[in-house]
């Protein structure tokens, strides 16, 4: 048997402790597994419900408006009667922790205001719920959430989340903004670093206007830009922390603390945050925050300002493939 060298198996480990994977997480996996069989026995004998595991569409993933994707696999939420309607909340309580179905729904709430239908989302099933590798996703505009398990571990991701307008500017909902945590948190990351290191942080005045991963199926890391989670002073990375969190939220209980264990625990060196455009509220601005396992990207460089477009992607764990 060949023996490697010290320094390669501390490289090995160093590597597997920080290489993204499905968690186990046996109630978590079971609450998912009773919460998407209760839901296709709700929607009946719809064959828009469930699709194969390897089914090629279940990694075309988009956050595009129905006009530019009117052929989403799934069922849509406004041709469910009320009961399957109920089960499918269900289904995405059990997926998320926290206030993450609530931030889900108040994004497809946001359709209202751009006079679009909240109904256009869609909730499909891949492969048989407790029997192998199953999984299931709702998407539509602005948000695409995508879930994979297999006995009882669970992969989240990739995790898209949008908002416009940002803020509910009038009516019974003025005031309303759905992903304020994300976007003010990170400012006050920013603002609270000295000078010095504020201006390293922001490594481009212009933003790229969108997320620059797009919708890939499998994201590669960006170039290393920014500050590294070590330099930035208590306050900035407490702020940053909750920003980071708020992507955690639209995960199921056991794997959203999973995450943020790994990432209290993560060698300090190997995180980055970054900013691009303006530091001004209401201005066109971009944020990621980059670890060895994942990326955010976070972009509001659209409609005065007023246009989410962010994700949460696991560079090897995305639509299951650390199962």
């Amino acid at each position: 048997m060949t023996t490697l060298p010290r320094r390669q198996l501390i490289a090995l480990a160093t590597l597997a402790a920080t290489m993204p994977r499905a968690v186990r997480a046996g109630s978590d996996a079971a609450a998912l597994t009773d919460a998407a069989s209760a839901y296709l026995r709700a929607v009946a004998d719809d064959p828009r419900a469930r699709l194969a595991w390897d089914d090629p569409r279940r990694t075309d993933w988009h956050w595009f408006p129905p006009r530019f994707r009117p052929d989403r696999e799934g069922v849509p939420l406004g041709d469910m009667a009320p009961e399957t309607r109920r089960a499918a909340e269900a289904l995405l309580e059990a997926s998320t922790t926290g206030p993450g179905a609530a931030k889900a729904r108040a994004i497809i709430s946001l359709q209202h205001e751009l006079r679009q239908d909240p109904g256009a989302y869609f909730v499909s099933v891949y492969g048989t719920p407790g029997e192998g590798r199953w999984g299931w996703g709702i998407e539509g505009h602005h948000l695409s959430l995508n879930y994979a398990v297999h006995g009882d571990h669970i992969a989240a991701g990739p995790i898209f989340l949008g908002a416009h307008p940002t803020r509910v500017e009038s009516g019974e909902r003025a005031g309303l903004r759905a992903m304020a945590v994300e976007e003010d948190e990170a400012r006050a990351a920013l603002l609270a670093l000295p000078a010095d290191l504020r201006a390293r942080a922001i490594v481009a005045e212009r933003t790229p206007r969108d997320t620059r991963t797009q919708n890939a199926v499998a994201v590669e890391p960006l170039p290393r830009e920014g500050l590294a989670w070590s330099e930035l002073p208590a306050e900035s990375r407490e702020r940053l922390t909750r920003a980071v969190h708020a992507y955690l939220g639209m995960m199921p209980p056991t794997l959203a603390a999973a995450e943020r264990a790994r990432l209290a625990s993560a060698d300090p060196s190997s995180l980055t945050f970054q900013w691009r455009g303006s530091t001004v509220p209401d201005r066109f601005h971009y944020w990621a925050v980059q670890g060895n396992a994942f990326l955010i990207e976070h972009d509001n460089s659209r409609d005065g300002a007023r246009h989410i477009h962010s994700v949460w992607c696991g560079f090897a764990s995305d639509f299951g493939a650390a199962l």
